[in-house]
């Protein structure tokens, strides 16, 4: 448990991590030449990442570790209904009835 003034270690994704999504998505054509960790993305990490061609793309990446917010101790009640409710997984947008 963190105490009160400590502060948790935050450790980010980097080339080793995000080479094998970026090969999956682009192909093995392109090798991925950096990675950098961009700033405001709150509750995702938000990353360029530069292949060896000279092309970017911009990459989110959801996890505790890229959390800014740390989860409420299991102490405290969590609100019933967030209105900026974590990240879970991928979906579809929704799109208007």
């Amino acid at each position: 448990m963190i105490r009160k003034g400590e502060r948790m270690a935050r450790v980010f994704a980097g080339p080793q991590e995000l080479a094998g999504v970026a090969a999956s998505a682009f192909g093995s054509g392109r090798r991925l030449a950096g990675v950098e960790r961009l700033r405001g993305g709150t509750n995702k990490g938000v990353y360029r990442l530069s292949f060896d061609d000279g092309t970017c793309v911009i990459g989110y990446v959801w996890g505790d570790a890229e959390n800014y917010w740390p989860a409420p101790a299991a102490r405290i009640a969590a609100p019933a209904r967030s209105p900026t409710p974590p990240a879970r997984g991928c979906s579809r947008p929704r799109t208007p009835s």
